[in-house]
């Protein structure tokens, strides 16, 4: 990720890496830096906002998901 900031398939995998040991804080980090580096990446989003429904914040996480689908809206997610 320091290579290409822009990779935001690297931070998703760190976050979902973070999923699986509990520490969904330090996932949600890593994709909100994946965002502001890319904003118009819709895969970013989408984890955000799985990350987000984990850590029950349902306004929060569904807003992602909106933009998400804002961004690629013929993808199935």
């Amino acid at each position: 990720m320091k290579l290409s900031p822009q990779y935001a398939t690297a931070a998703i995998n760190l976050a979902d890496l973070y999923r699986q040991i509990g520490r969904d804080g330090d996932g949600e980090s890593v994709l909100r830096k994946a965002i502001a580096a890319s904003s118009a990446d819709a895969a970013a989003h989408h984890a955000l906002g799985l990350t987000l429904t984990r850590m029950r914040r349902p306004d929060e996480a569904f807003a992602e998901l909106r933009r998400a689908t804002e961004l690629e809206p013929d993808r199935s997610r």
